[in-house]
């Protein structure tokens, strides 16, 4: 027979051990509220408990937030209430309300946390402190290096997306895709269209207009100089000087050497008042290699004369 002890009012407390060896503590009239069962699980709601405390509530409801099971309260505003989790010998994490946000723990220290207007910060406490649209996410202390790593297979895609919508090109109307199986980066736009990629070379292809991507060479120097007098760069890149070489005759200094000799050099130039000429390009004493170019502007009825506007351009 089971074991009872009950109150001494109909609907006061029980303490009942049923013929499996059981432990119920019931209330109103018998009804069980609490059970601990032979394996010393603990059920509150339920007399059939699978685990070391199992909660069971009696909501319907099919709301996040709804059916509360639990609850954990603090000592007062401005307190936390935490939750710990520990192995019993020396690993710890944690789950702890302070004020209005939730932060996650490991090892006694904070690792992430959701603030009280639910931006998100991984290593950093306080996410809402950024810029207003670009906070939701906050990864990083502001201390040493920080990151975030994609980790895909070596066949496969890693993607990140820029959505405005849920359906069709809407939820990737813009994105960044790295190509494992290619080891190319690529950027699109406008409806999810690739718009630009680096492929495993390093060598950059965009759309331009004809439909489709394709290899963009750059143009690796320019340099526009006036050629009278002492050469003066009015406007350059890659070029670090101007070497003069004798009337009509220049050399453009690269300030980076190109990677070999076998790039195409154009020059324009324009001469004062009627004179009419040509530039071209000219070896003098090695220049054309990979850390200068030698060009020249010549008349037909003057001969070599400066010009007061010289430009090249070096493309490869």
């Amino acid at each position: 027979m089971p074991s009872i002890i009950n109150a001494t009012t109909t609907t006061g407390v029980a303490v009942t051990g049923d013929n499996s060896g059981a432990l119920a503590l019931q209330t109103n009239n018998g009804t069980t509220a609490v059970t601990i069962d032979t394996s010393q699980n603990v059920g509150i709601g339920t007399t059939t408990p699978s685990q070391r405390l199992t909660v069971r509530t009696s909501g319907t409801s099919t709301s996040a937030g709804g059916n509360i099971a639990a609850r954990i309260e603090s000592n007062g505003s401005g307190y936390a209430s935490t939750l710990q989790f520990s192995d019993n010998i020396a690993n710890s994490a944690y789950i702890s309300m302070i004020g209005s946000a939730t932060a996650f723990g490991q090892a006694g220290t904070e690792r992430m946390r959701i603030d009280s207007s639910g931006n998100v910060g991984i290593g950093n406490t306080n996410p809402s402190s950024f810029f207003s649209e670009a906070r939701n996410l906050v990864v990083g202390s502001g201390s040493g290096g920080q990151g975030i790593t994609i980790f895909a297979g070596t066949a496969s895609q890693s993607r990140l997306m820029f959505a405005d919508g849920t359906s069709g090109a809407d939820a990737y109307t813009g994105f960044v895709q790295y190509d494992h199986s290619s080891n190319a980066l690529a950027f699109g736009t406008n409806g999810g269209n690739e718009r630009g990629r680096f492929d495993s070379s390093g060598n950059f292809l965009f759309n331009s207009g004809y439909g489709s991507v394709a290899t963009a060479y750059g143009c690796r120097a320019w340099v526009s100089f006036n050629g009278t007098g002492t050469p003066a760069i009015r406007g350059s890149g890659n070029v670090s000087s101007i070497t003069d070489d004798g009337t009509g005759r220049f050399r453009v200094n690269f300030t980076n050497a190109m990677p070999d000799a076998n790039y195409s050099a154009v020059a324009t130039a324009r001469a004062s008042g009627t004179v009419t000429g040509f530039t071209s390009l000219h070896d003098n004493s090695g220049a054309y290699s990979t850390t200068q170019v030698a060009v020249t502007f010549y008349s037909a009825s003057d001969g070599y004369i400066d010009p007061p506007i010289f430009n090249v351009a070096v493309f490869r």
